[in-house]
């Protein structure tokens, strides 16, 4: 692995520079020690033929090469070779990229957010790009197919969505799939590309941002990145600056972050006076904060946050569904999303 993270993949969150996450790492910080025995662990068990073969997620696959890279654990060339093949073997000849190793119909069909993370894990370990350079008729099906998801007109005119799920229109859609065009980048369309990034911000900054009832925690984090990542968070209004800052607030309890107002259940569950706190909704939290300008914090306060979810395989969430009790089962997505939120700490 390179001593860096690629650029385009390390803007996706607001990091600290290289150097001060190094430094950080270096201080034998408990909670990094403990998420690089983790990481250590997973990926010595999970990047093995048989596992692959069990449908390993590509998001999952992207999670933890992604944490291992910033806690600086090293993967093998035999690990590299494995996910090359795995990789080669999940890209659609019709574009876009499937979800795992497809065993069965339904799972040989290309997804937004597989199409992302697969970009995303190609640029971590191909930053030079020779799988795009020797695949071009697939890179230009993939932009062709994530531009044909895009809603043309309507209230949600810029978004995106998968084509077969119209409740699918989110910004974390939004996100992965303007990410991965504009990773895929430069091609005879630059004019028409442009214009539907320009599109989906707009849904994400006229739209989304105003219909509250679509708020949750993530879904903020992922619409106030977007526009983050693109240059135009400087337009947001500081009436919508202080009104998402005030919902993501009001969403910290005694017990943690909830994701979304227990309101929301109101309707479809009895149960709603059992809302939970969720371990990755205090974490995008933070980071939704530090992004949108006015939030620092530091790995003590992350500290006090996370403790509470600290298992034996490293960070998760108890899970409460209805008189039932779940885990706290630790996940390699909760994993990576911590040790990001670590290394996203001021120095």
């Amino acid at each position: 692995m390179s001593e860096s993270i690629p650029k385009i993949v390390e803007h996706i969150f607001p990091l600290e520079a290289h150097e001060n996450r190094q430094r950080l790492l270096q201080t034998g910080n408990l909670n990094l020690t403990c998420l690089k025995n983790v990481f250590e662990l997973d990926w010595g068990r999970k990047l093995e033929q048989d596992t692959f073969c069990s449908g390993l997620l590509v998001s999952e696959i992207f999670q933890l090469i992604f944490g291992s890279t910033l806690l600086n654990v090293n993967i093998d060339s035999s690990a590299k070779n494995l996910l090359a093949d795995y990789m080669s073997k999940i890209a659609s000849s019709s574009g876009g990229a499937f979800p795992t190793l497809p065993r069965m119909d339904w799972q040989r069909k290309s997804r937004i957010y597989s199409t992302f993370y697969f970009l995303a894990l190609l640029n971590l370990l191909d930053p030079h790009e020779y799988f795009l350079s020797k695949n071009k008729d697939w890179s230009r099906k993939t932009s062709l197919w994530l531009l044909s998801l895009q809603e043309e007109s309507g209230l949600n005119e810029g978004a995106f969505r998968e084509a077969d799920c119209p409740m699918s229109i989110t910004p974390e859609n939004t996100f992965w799939a303007i990410w991965s065009l504009s990773y895929l980048g430069k091609s005879e369309n630059d004019g028409e590309l442009n214009v539907k990034i320009k599109k989906a911000l707009s849904w994400v900054s006229d739209h989304f941002l105003h219909n509250r009832r679509g708020w949750s925690v993530t879904r903020l984090f992922y619409a106030v990145d977007t526009l983050h990542l693109f240059g135009e968070l400087p337009n947001l209004s500081n009436e919508m600056v202080m009104d998402v800052q005030a919902f993501v607030r009001s969403m910290d309890t005694l017990e943690g972050y909830h994701e979304y107002p227990s309101s929301v259940k109101e309707g479809y569950r009895e149960e709603i006076t059992r809302h939970h706190s969720c371990l990755h909704s205090g974490l995008y939290a933070n980071l939704l904060l530090k992004i949108i300008g006015n939030h620092s914090f530091t790995t003590n306060d992350l500290t006090i946050l996370v403790d509470r979810f600290l298992t034996k395989e490293g960070y998760g969430t108890k899970v409460k569904i209805k008189e039932y009790n779940y885990g706290p089962i630790s996940t390699i997505f909760e994993n990576m999303l911590t040790t990001v939120t670590f290394l996203s700490a001021c120095p």
